[in-house]
């Protein structure tokens, strides 16, 4: 049972970046004429993977039921908060898209306290190279698509987005050549980024395993890491560069001060500093608005006219906040509630949740729902500091996009890799 349960969740991992979905209906996805594809409920192919591993984990049984553990009433308030903040959904105006936004997040929930069970998963060596053929496919389409400039074979390929027409399409101008930038089977290269990104850094925090291997198993290994992280220099998304950076750079920080005999007592120190640094930062993406508006301009990372929605989104999830401060507007209503409180009507034509994951949850949820993150932190931290590690590495992430709330395959990439992070011998 095991093996099976480790084999279904290894092919979770391999499915993340899967932008492959049937779409239910359209009838309610439309604000002002225009199609939102945020609205649209969509059942993916990762559902019916999930939906074998809910039953898989239901039915496992370990011996841990002999043993008595204290009870974990923080477990109970998370899910009396979850169901407090969906019992209020009932208000918005748009039930339809609120009741997905809904079936999203239970989905998420239910994956989150299934992989609290099966702990055994984070140990299995077929799971470590599930991130490995991973990073290795997605990175040889995504190479495919850079220099082809074209699709691999289209969107029955695991949901890879059609890229032979130039509307819409993620371009960048490379020695005076306009380029196509790779998309993988995601739906945008910025979530390629994040994907090879976070995996790549988990597989760095398994150097340990995969060093005593065969010399074609640390030969793989390392040119995956090499593959993977050339496709994310392509992908030119600067929230991935970033999380990259920075997940490398704490778990190499790790490994360098930590030793068996140091180990505990590092662990315990470490947890002040990186607590206080991820407060600093959460905090920051408050005031990156502001920032931008005020202080960007063409020599920065993103053009003025990306700033510029970016800042007129966010502004938006601060006066929908600022209204509706108790519930929120309601789960998957942002872009239903976006015109009305955008500060610029240059909005309606690029009509987007709020590209900052705080403030995108604050302004559908309100206070209701940042206890509900507080209670997870909370839970989360008690159990292992390596939380902290997963969320500095997310921060930028969450701070200049919106997929880890508002797509399947960011939270599902959510969810995986906390978890993995936080729960796998390093």
């Amino acid at each position: 049972m095991k093996r099976f349960i480790s084999s279904v969740f290894a092919t979770l991992i391999f499915l993340v970046p899967s932008n492959l979905f049937l779409v239910l209906s359209t009838q309610n996805a439309y604000v002002r004429g225009i199609l939102v594809d945020y609205l649209i409920p969509k059942v993916y192919l990762t559902d019916i993977v999930l939906c074998v591993f809910f039953l898989a984990s239901y039915l496992y049984a370990d011996d841990r039921h002999t043993t008595k553990h204290p009870r974990d009433y923080t477990k109970w308030l998370l899910w009396i908060a979850c169901g407090v903040l969906f019992a209020v959904q009932i208000f918005t105006p748009n039930l339809y898209a609120t009741l997905f936004g809904i079936g999203q997040l239970v989905k998420i929930i239910l994956l989150y306290f299934c992989l609290q069970k099966v702990t055994f998963v984070y140990k299995s060596a077929l799971v470590r190279w599930a991130f490995v053929v991973t990073v290795f496919f997605q990175s040889f389409v995504g190479i495919f698509q850079y220099i082809l400039q074209r699709s691999v074979y289209g969107y029955y390929f695991l949901g890879e987005p059609e890229l032979t027409y130039s509307l819409g399409l993620s371009r960048e101008v490379i020695n005076g050549t306009e380029r196509l930038l790779p998309y993988g089977t995601t739906a945008h290269p910025n979530i390629l980024g994040g994907i090879l990104a976070l995996y790549i850094v988990l597989l760095f925090s398994q150097l340990r395993h995969f060093s005593i291997g065969k010399w074609w198993q640390r030969a793989v290994y390392f040119s995956s890491l090499f593959l993977g992280t050339a496709t994310l220099w392509m992908t030119h998304s600067i929230s991935a560069w970033l999380a990259f950076l920075i997940g490398i750079g704490v778990i190499a920080f790790g490994y360098f001060k930590q030793n068996k005999a140091t180990a505990s007592l590092w662990k315990e120190r470490l947890k002040i500093p990186v607590a206080a640094a991820v407060i600093c930062w959460i905090a920051a993406s408050l005031v990156t608005p502001i920032v931008l508006a005020k202080y960007a301009n063409a020599q920065l990372f993103l053009p003025t006219s990306s700033i510029d929605r970016r800042v007129i989104l966010q502004e938006a999830a601060i006066n929908m906040l600022t209204a509706h401060p108790i519930i929120g507007v309601g789960l998957n209503e942002f872009t239903l509630q976006l015109e009305e409180v955008a500060p610029s009507r240059e909005v309606i034509r690029f009509i987007q949740p709020a590209h900052s994951v705080l403030l995108l949850w604050l302004a559908e949820t309100g206070v209701i729902g940042l206890s509900l993150i507080l209670l997870f932190t909370f839970r989360s931290w008690k159990h292992s500091y390596k939380i902290s590690i997963a969320i500095l590495a997310l921060i930028p992430i969450a701070i200049l996009d919106h997929y880890l709330l508002t797509l399947n395959s960011g939270l599902l990439l959510l969810v995986v890799y906390s978890s993995y992070l936080q729960h796998s011998e390093t």
